[in-house]
C-alpha cells in the first residue's frame, strides 16, 4: 500500500464530499453585509472598502468566469470561491491531523496509518460543518480563504519538518513567505499562524529546549509577525515622506520619492542575495529570499492604484495616488484603538489640538489641506490597557456601565477595565462565540447565548422552539476537542505548545488586539474561526485515546476493529453537527437581500437621486447596479461616506447611466479640511426666525465670505447664520410633470423652506443642500428611512412615501392636513406589480438578522399603503393589500411583530372576519406562548420580545372596545393583567 497516496487520495475525497454539501447550500445571490460589495467589486475590479483584499478581487474575477457571461449566476459563481476555498481547508487539516497522530501514536505502520486517517476524517468533518465555518463557506466574505491560508502554511510547515535536506526544506520555508505574502492581499488572519510556525522550526533545530530558546523563538517569530503586519507598511510611510520632500524640495514629479525607496530597497536585497551567495551564507540567504517573496506577495495592492485611477463607480478612498494608498493600507479612515495606554470610555474632554497632517496633490505640490485631531482628556481618567475606552456612541456609556456595574458619572476602576476583558470582550464576545460552534446555540437572535445539554429539556416558546438556528450539540463536539487536547498535551508536549499557540494566537490573542467595543453592528463570530480550526486538529486527535480505550475491550489482536469502532463512534460528532445545522446554514433558496434591492431600485424614477444610510441599505444597490445592470440610471448616494471629499468628488462624474450630480459647490469647496467639514450654528441676531437662501449661503461659502468663517484651534470653518433656510421653485412648471404624486399636485409650494434641527450640519447635510438647491427638482429625490434619519434639517411633511423610500418636494405644509403623505398609486404599483417576494413564504428557509428586519419593515410599508386606501375610501384595494401582505409575509414563516397590530386593526375596519379570528389568534397565542415562558425565566422580563406582546395585548384590548367586541377586548386584557405585573 503506498501510504501518501492513499492519503492524498482520502483528502481528496474529503474535498468532493464537503465542496458537494457547501454547494448545495451556497447562496445563489449576494448576501447582506459586505458580500454585495465584494462581488461587484470582484465583477469589475473596483475598490471595495479598505484594506480591500485585491487578491481576493482577482481571484473572485476569475472565478466569475463560471458564469459563463450570465449576469444572474455571478454572484453564485463568486459565492463558490468561498465554497472552494473552505473545501480547501478541509484538506489540509485532514493531512495536518494526520501528520500530528503518526507523531503521537506508537504501533505498527499499518494500524498507525488506519488511525491517522480516521482522526483526519473526524476533525476535518467536524470542522467543516460547524457553524461560523459552514457559514462563511456559502457566501463571498474573505474569511473562508483566509483560514485556507492559515490551513496551507500550518500544513507546509510540517512538510518542511519532515524534509531533511535543507536545500529542500529551505524551499519550503520560502514557500511558507510566499504564501504569508500573498495572504495580506486577502486578509491578516493568517499572520497569526506565524507563532505557531516559529515552534515548530524552534523544536526541530534544537532538540533540547529550555525557557531561553523557546522566548527567543517567540521574539523571532513576533518580529516576523511585526514585519509582514508593519514592516511593509512602515516603508510605505517612509516613502510618502521621501515623496513629499522630492516633490516640494527638488520638484520631481509625483511618485519620485516612492520610485527611489523602491529602488534603494531592491538593489539592497539583490546585493544582500548576492553577497549571500558569493559567501555561501545559507541561512542568510534563505531569510532574504524569504523576505523577497513576501514582498513579492504584498504587490497585489498594486491592483488598486491601477483601478482607482480608471475612477470605477465603486471606489472607496479613492486611492489614485501613492499618498492615497498608504492611507488605504493604514486603513487611516477607521478610528484607532488603544492597547497599551489610553483613556476611559467617559474621560472628561479637556481641548483638542491639530495632529498630524494629511496632504492633497495640487499644482505640481503636495499641500497641507488638513490635519488629524488630537483629543486631549483628564489624565485622572487614563489608564494602561485600557478595555473600556470606546466613547465613540452616547449608548456606549450606558452599555458599559450596565457590563461593569458603574453608577452615572462613576469612573472606573483598573479592576473594572479587567472585569470588562473578562467578562465582555473574552467571555461574551469570543467564549460565547466559541461555544456556538462547540457545544450549540441558543437561536438566530443578536446576543444569543451557547446551549448545555440540560438545555435540551427545557419547555420552549414556539417563537425558540422553531428558530432553525437553535441547535444543541450536547457539548460533544466540545468533549472531544477536550479530550484531544488533553491526550496531545500527554503524549507530545511540544506538538501540543505549537496547536495552543495557534489556539491562542487566533483566539484570546485577537480578543486583546482588536478591543472590542460593548456593542456590535452584528455578530462577530467569524473573526475567530481560525482558533476553531485549531480546536478541530484536537478533536481530530480525540480520537485516538477513544480508539485506544477500545482496545483495551477488543484486545490488541483485534486492534483494527477497535479502530473501527472508535472512528464510527467519533463520526456522530460530524454527523450531529451537519444534521442539527443544515436546516439554518442552507441558504440555496434565500434572494430576499438582492430582490429587495431591485424593489427599491424599481420604485426610483428614472435619472433618480437615492440617499442611503449604511452598508445593508447599500451594498445590495452596488451589486445590482454594477452586476445585474439594473437601473444604473438612479445615483446612489451614502450618507455615511458623504462626509468625506473623495466621496463628493465622484458626484462631478457620470457613473454608468447616471449624469453628474448637479452641484453649486465646486471639489474646493468640500475638499477635507477646507470650510465645510463641520458648520456649527451661530445664529445673526439680525436673522433671528428669519430664513435666507440656500443659494445666497453657498455663494458666501465659494466666495469664502469673512463674516461666516469662525477661526478655532484646528482652522477655519463655516458657521451657518440662520436656523431656516429655503429655496425657490417653479411649482406650476413643477405640477405639470407626470411623475409627480397627485396626492401634493395641488399642496406645492415656491420656496421649499427648512430648519436645521441640531446645532451643526455635517458635510453631507451641506451636500444634500446643495443638491435640493442646485437640481432645480429636475432630478427625483428620495431618501430610505435610513438616511432620513440621518439629516441635520427637518424634513417633515415635505416627503412622500413611495414605498420604502419617501420622496422629497417642495410642499406647503399649511395644506398638509395629516402625516404621512403617501402615493398610494404609485406606493400600491411599487409594492404590489413591481416587487418580488421570491420564496419569503416557504417554511423550511431560514431567515434571520436582516431578512427579519426587512420582512417586519415591509408589513409596516404595506400598513401604511392600506390605512391610506382606507382613508381615501378605496376599501376594496386596501382588501387586496392586506391579504397580499399575508400571502407574501406569512406568520408561520416570520412571526408578527408590531405591524401585526396594525394589520389586526385594518382587518375589522374593513370587517374581515376571518382575518380578524386568525390574526387575533396568532397574536394572542403568541403572547400567551412567550409570556408565561418569561413568567418562568424573570431576567427576559425587559426583552424586547416581552414589551412588544406587552404592547401587542394592550393595543388589542383598546381595538376590541372600539370595534364593541367586548368578549375579545376581555380575553386579551384578562391575559394582559396576568403577566404585566408578574
Amino acid at each position: 500500500m503506498n501510504i501518501q497516496r492513499t492519503t492524498n487520495i482520502i483528502g481528496w475525497i474529503l474535498f468532493v464530499i464537503v465542496l458537494a454539501v457547501y454547494l448545495f447550500t451556497l447562496e445563489p445571490v449576494a448576501s447582506f453585509w459586505d458580500s454585495g460589495e465584494y462581488i461587484a467589486s470582484s465583477y469589475k475590479l473596483e475598490i471595495p472598502h479598505p484594506p480591500g483584499g485585491p487578491l481576493f478581487l482577482l481571484l473572485g474575477r476569475v472565478f466569475s468566469f463560471l458564469s459563463l457571461g450570465d449576469e444572474q449566476y455571478v454572484a453564485m459563481a463568486i459565492n463558490s470561491l468561498s465554497a472552494v476555498s473552505s473545501a480547501l481547508t478541509i484538506v489540509f487539516l485532514f493531512w495536518t491531523v494526520v501528520r500530528i497522530s503518526r507523531k503521537v501514536v506508537s504501533s505498527s505502520v499499518e494500524n498507525t496509518n488506519m488511525l491517522s486517517w480516521g482522526a483526519g476524517i473526524v476533525g476535518a468533518l467536524s470542522f467543516a460543518f460547524t457553524d461560523t465555518f459552514w457559514y462563511s463557506a456559502t457566501e463571498t466574505e474573505l474569511y473562508g480563504i483566509a483560514t485556507l491560508f492559515i490551513a496551507f502554511v500550518f500544513w507546509a510547515i510540517f512538510k518542511w519538518e519532515e524534509k531533511e535536506d535543507e536545500a529542500e526544506s529551505n524551499r519550503w520555508l520560502i514557500l511558507i513567505c510566499f504564501v504569508i505574502g500573498l495572504s495580506v492581499g486577502i486578509h491578516l488572519l493568517s499572520l497569526l499562524a506565524i507563532p505557531s510556525l516559529g515552534l515548530v522550526y524552534y523544536f526541530k533545530k534544537y532538540q533540547k529546549t529550555n525557557a531561553k530558546g523557546l522566548a527567543i523563538a517567540m521574539l523571532c517569530s513576533g518580529a516576523f509577525l511585526l514585519f509582514v503586519l508593519y514592516g511593509l507598511v512602515t516603508l510605505a510611510n517612509i516613502s510618502k515622506v521621501a515623496e513629499i520632500w522630492l516633490v516640494n524640495s527638488l520638484g520631481m514629479p509625483f511618485g519620485s520619492g516612492v520610485l527611489l525607496i523602491v529602488i534603494l530597497v531592491l538593489s539592497a536585497i539583490i546585493y544582500a542575495i548576492y553577497y549571500s551567495i558569493k559567501t555561501n551564507r545559507v541561512a542568510l540567504n534563505t531569510v532574504l529570499l524569504g523576505v523577497s517573496f513576501v514582498m513579492i506577495g504584498y504587490m497585489s495592492y498594486g491592483i488598486v492604484l491601477v483601478r482607482a485611477n480608471f475612477a470605477p463607480p465603486i471606489n472607496q478612498n479613492d486611492p489614485r495616488n501613492v499618498l492615497g494608498l498608504i492611507y488605504y493600507l493604514n486603513m487611516e479612515q477607521y478610528p484607532s484603538r488603544p492597547l497599551l495606554y489610553g483613556k476611559y470610555f467617559n474621560a472628561p474632554l479637556l481641548g483638542y489640538e491639530k495632529g498630524k497632517p494629511i496632504y492633497s496633490q495640487k499644482d505640481g505640490r503636495y499641500e497641507v489641506t488638513d490635519h488629524k485631531v488630537e483629543y486631549r482628556y483628564d489624565e485622572d481618567y487614563q489608564t494602561i490597557f485600557p478595555r473600556a475606552y470606546n466613547s465613540m456612541k452616547p449608548e456606549f456609556a450606558d452599555e458599559y456601565r450596565a457590563i461593569m456595574g458603574l453608577k452615572k458619572g462613576e469612573k472606573p476602576s483598573f479592576s473594572d477595565n479587567l472585569s470588562y476583558l473578562i467578562t465582555h470582550q473574552a467571555g461574551h464576545m469570543f467564549l460565547r462565540y466559541f461555544m456556538w460552534n462547540f457545544a450549540g446555540r441558543a437561536g438566530s437572535q443578536t446576543g444569543a447565548g451557547w446551549l448545555s445539554p440540560l438545555d435540551a429539556t427545557e419547555k420552549l416558546p414556539d417563537v425558540l422552539e422553531n428558530d432553525m438556528a437553535r441547535n444543541n450539540y450536547f457539548m460533544l463536539p466540545l468533549l472531544l476537542g477536550l479530550i484531544g487536547l488533553f491526550f496531545l498535551y500527554k503524549q507530545h508536549r511540544k506538538m501540543f505548545w505549537v496547536v495552543f499557540m495557534l489556539f491562542f494566537m487566533t483566539g484570546f490573542a485577537l480578543v486583546l488586539y482588536l478591543n472590542s467595543p460593548p456593542s456590535e453592528p452584528r455578530e462577530r463570530d467569524y473573526i475567530y474561526v481560525g482558533s476553531y480550526f485549531a480546536f478541530a486538529i484536537w478533536m481530530g486527535l480525540g480520537a485516538i485515546p477513544v480508539v485506544q480505550l477500545l482496545v483495551r475491550f477488543f484486545g490488541e489482536k483485534k486492534f483494527q476493529y477497535a479502530v473501527v469502532a472508535g472512528i464510527l463512534i467519533c463520526m456522530l460528532i460530524p454527523a450531529v453537527l451537519i444534521s442539527t445545522n443544515l436546516d439554518d446554514h442552507d441558504r440555496s433558496e434565500r434572494y430576499l437581500s438582492v430582490l429587495a434591492a431591485r424593489n427599491t431600485l424599481a420604485a426610483c424614477e428614472p435619472n433618480a437621486i437615492l440617499f442611503t444610510g449604511g452598508d445593508n441599505d447599500t451594498y445590495p444597490l452596488w451589486y445590482v447596479q454594477e452586476v445585474e445592470n439594473f437601473r444604473t440610471d438612479v445615483r446612489v448616494i451614502v450618507l455615511s461616506y458623504a462626509n468625506v471629499d473623495w466621496y463628493i468628488n465622484a458626484m462631478f462624474d457620470r457613473k454608468n447611466e447616471s449624469a453628474p450630480i448637479p452641484l453649486y459647490l465646486d471639489r474646493e469647496d468640500y475638499r477635507q479640511g477646507g470650510l465645510v467639514d463641520v458648520s456649527y450654528v451661530m445664529e445673526s441676531p439680525q436673522l433671528k426666525g428669519k430664513s435666507i437662501p440656500v443659494r445666497k449661503y453657498l455663494d458666501l461659502i465659494s466666495k469664502k465670505y469673512k463674516g461666516i468663517i469662525h477661526e478655532s484651534v484646528l482652522g477655519e470653518s463655516a458657521i451657518v447664520p440662520a436656523r431656516k433656510f429655503y429655496t425657490s421653485v417653479d411649482s406650476s412648471k413643477l405640477g405639470e410633470r407626470d411623475d409627480i404624486p397627485a396626492i401634493v399636485a395641488d399642496k406645492l409650494t415656491d420656496n421649499f423652506a427648512f430648519s436645521i434641527k441640531g446645532n451643526a450640519l455635517e458635510k453631507k447635510d451641506l451636500l444634500i443642500m446643495d443638491i435640493l438647491d442646485s437640481n432645480k427638482w429636475e432630478r427625483p429625490i428620495y431618501f430610505n428611512f435610513t438616511s432620513l434619519n440621518q439629516v441635520n434639517f427637518d424634513l417633515t411633511g415635505k416627503t412622500v412615501q413611495v414605498a420604502d423610500l419617501f420622496r422629497v418636494l417642495p410642499i406647503d405644509q399649511e395644506k398638509v392636513t395629516a402625516e404621512p403623505l403617501v402615493d398610494t398609486a404609485r406606493m400600491y404599483r411599487n409594492l404590489i406589480d413591481r416587487s418580488s417576494y421570491r420564496n419569503m413564504n416557504r417554511k423550511k428557509i431560514h431567515y434571520s438578522g436582516n431578512y427579519v428586519f426587512f420582512t417586519q419593515s415591509r408589513r409596516n410599508q404595506f400598513n401604511t399603503l392600506i390605512g391610506s386606501l382606507i382613508n381615501d375610501g378605496d376599501v376594496d384595494t386596501a382588501r387586496e393589500v392586506l391579504h397580499k401582505s399575508l400571502e407574501y409575509f406569512p406568520n408561520d414563516v416570520i412571526p408578527m411583530d408590531f405591524a401585526g397590530v396594525d394589520m389586526y386593526r385594518y382587518a375589522r375596519v374593513l370587517q374581515e372576519t376571518d382575518t380578524v379570528k386568525t390574526l387575533g389568534d396568532q397574536l394572542y397565542h403568541a403572547a400567551e406562548d412567550w409570556l408565561s415562558y418569561v413568567a418562568e425565566n424573570k431576567h427576559l422580563k425587559t426583552d424586547r420580545r416581552t414589551q412588544l406582546h406587552l404592547y401587542t395585548l394592550n393595543e388589542c384590548t383598546r381595538i376590541c372596545h372600539q370595534a364593541g367586541d367586548l368578549e375579545n377586548a376581555k380575553r386579551f386584557n384578562l391575559l394582559f393583567e396576568k403577566y404585566y405585573n408578574a
